[in-house]
């Protein structure tokens, strides 16, 4: 069972995106930025990222971070609204839905890497919410990861499930490295 729960381990954890410092991530040999969408910048089916976590991104952008949005979009509709997500944050998108390969199959994480340039596991973070995509995928491909909690308000069905198994997983996994923060 030990083992197994290890699979789920971020190498970091951040109370937000907004709060990351990626320049001090930079420092670390990072530059390239696999960025999960729902639950992570934004709400699900939201058209907004809330300003601090843009604002975050900008500044990255600015000190020499690329970015690809990487959502599992289910359907080709879904997909149109992370383009647009991306427009927004000029930067590049991958939206996997059936069927082409999801998160966490490191296919997916590899055809978002392939979107920008220079994109290696050395030089490359993911960032998300989801134990069981965002951060099994990362460990799958073997990139660093930083778990953030959802900004979605949780409904009774899905509090039920996936933050329960969330939280187990966190209960489970014991500490886990703080990521750089930045004061904001």
């Amino acid at each position: 069972m030990a083992q197994s729960i290890e699979r789920f381990r971020p190498t970091y954890q951040a109370r937000s995106v907004a709060s990351i410092d990626f320049e001090a991530l930079r420092e670390k040999g990072l530059s390239k930025l696999l960025l999960d969408v729902d639950g992570t910048i934004t709400q699900i089916c939201k058209m907004v990222v809330p300003e601090e976590i843009a604002q975050n991104l900008r500044a990255a952008q600015d000190n020499g971070w690329e970015i690809c949005l990487t959502s599992n979009a289910q359907l080709w509709l879904m997909a149109r609204r992370i383009e647009k997500l991306a427009e927004a944050l000029e930067c590049q998108y991958v939206a996997h839905y059936w069927p082409h390969p999801t998160k966490p199959n490191p296919r997916a994480l590899e055809i978002a890497m392939s979107e920008m340039d220079g994109a290696t596991l050395d030089n490359t973070l993911m960032v998300g919410d989801q134990f069981g995509t965002d951060i099994l995928g990362a460990n799958h491909l073997g990139i660093p990861s930083i778990w953030v909690p959802s900004i979605e308000p949780i409904p009774l069905w899905k509090r039920i499930t996936l933050e329960v198994i969330n939280q187990r997983r966190l209960q489970a996994l014991g500490e886990i490295t703080e990521a750089p923060t930045r004061v904001y």
